[in-house]
């Protein structure tokens, strides 16, 4: 009411916001365009699906990635539909991964499922004491004791990335082991892969790391033939 009073009071001020609110409008739409024509030339960077460390090596394959670091490697016999989307291998220290670190990203369709990390020089309590949770199951791999330690939050954010990547979700699961002489964690991308399917794939790792040191025990006591 009081609106119209002075509009139909001030009828030049009426045809002076109509004017100020064109103008905006069409500065709005104008920068619209640019934004979409910048997108358009300059495509959107991928989201990392890798920490970018000094350093780091990234193959596709896991039989490439077992040649350019000296850290032992298993691969699960099963992955449940998985595949292996990028492997990074860290062969330096530095602030956020241990030397020989090597990372292995899984992915499904157009989305990352979860990751395997192989952590040579690190124990399994030092591993346990990064994640900030009180709430963790115990289970036995390969007679050895595991954790599988839940890490999401409220609401796991998940996020599309550009064409020919993964898209990616929080990680809300990640079970701790030991694997031969090294502690290996795999994690759980807003539960694509189960539980029950980490801790099989534990223990497939863990089976073979133990085959192979069997293995190489037999080789060294050995009789030397004459």
């Amino acid at each position: 009411m009081i609106l119209d009073r002075l509009i139909r009071h001030h009828p030049k001020s009426r045809e002076g916001n109509i004017k100020f609110f064109l103008v905006l409008l069409a500065f709005v739409c104008v920068a619209a365009v640019m934004v979409r024509l910048v997108q358009w030339v300059i495509p959107d960077k991928p989201t990392p699906l890798l920490l970018q460390e000094d350093g780091v090596i990234q193959t596709s394959s896991f039989e490439d990635a077992k040649t350019k670091t000296d850290t032992s490697l298993w691969l699960p016999e099963d992955l449940f539909g998985s595949e292996i989307f990028v492997v990074g291998i860290y062969p330096i220290q530095t602030d956020h991964v241990s030397a020989g670190t090597v990372m292995v990203v899984l992915k499904k369709e157009a989305w990352r499922t979860g990751q395997i990390v192989y952590l040579p020089g690190v124990t399994l309590g030092e591993e346990r004491a990064k994640y900030l949770t009180t709430k963790e199951e115990t289970v036995v791999v390969e007679e050895k004791t595991a954790y599988l330690l839940p890490i999401q939050g409220v609401l796991p954010l998940c996020k599309t990335n550009v064409e020919g990547f993964p898209g990616t979700c929080q990680f809300t699961n990640v079970l701790l082991f030991e694997a031969g002489n090294e502690v290996i964690t795999i994690a759980s991308d807003n539960e694509k892969i189960t539980q029950g399917e980490m801790i099989a794939m534990a223990r497939s790792i863990a089976k073979q790391a133990g085959q192979e040191t069997l293995t190489q025990e037999v080789s060294v006591d050995a009789p030397v033939s004459q």
